[in-house]
């Protein structure tokens, strides 16, 4: 049975009309395929990030490396999944150059697209645990921050989130 864009069509998370280009912030989290704990595990609520983790943790402490006008306030990688607070600002970088205009989608592809080709290296040269097809899952899961009230809930949230592993995963 092949699958029928028009008989099940995906469910839409996004705002309808909204613009992603958007300045703003962006709490996203996307999980691997089958959710499939590959980044390392949590004991009595301490992360301990298993050698993909540790590069996967890099890949976004360094993102504004990548991206000129995006940067991550606040994550953490997860055994199975990352919770990120992204930040798209509009800048220019001189005073002669257009302004930047990165998408959160784009954003979040390449954050998949690269730690999947890194993901895959780790596989046969290092022999990390493999994945079925693809790491990640199929899309993400944003919440656009509109109000400043709810950020410093929202980077606590992240921050705390080991300590919620062992009641979330039972």
């Amino acid at each position: 049975m092949t699958f029928d864009p028009f008989k099940n069509p995906r469910k839409q998370i996004r705002l309808p009309g909204y613009n992603y280009k958007t300045p703003g912030y962006y709490f996203v989290t996307f999980c691997t395929e089958k959710r499939l704990c590959l980044f390392g595990k949590i004991i009595n609520g301490n992360l301990l990030h298993s050698e993909a983790g540790k590069l996967v943790h890099r890949i976004f402490k360094n993102l504004r490396h990548f991206y000129f006008g995006v940067h991550i306030d606040t994550f953490v990688v997860m055994p199975d999944h990352i919770h990120a607070i992204i930040v798209i600002r509009q800048e220019r970088q001189s005073p002669q150059s257009p302004l930047t205009g990165h998408s959160l989608a784009d954003v979040i592809k390449n954050i998949k697209t690269y730690t999947t080709t890194c993901y895959t290296k780790g596989v046969y040269q290092k022999n990390w645990k493999p994945f079925c097809k693809r790491l990640w899952q199929r899309g993400y899961y944003e919440i656009i921050i509109r109000d400043p009230k709810s950020l410093p809930r929202i980077r606590k949230y992240i921050i705390q989130n080991p300590l919620y592993w062992k009641v979330s995963k039972k």
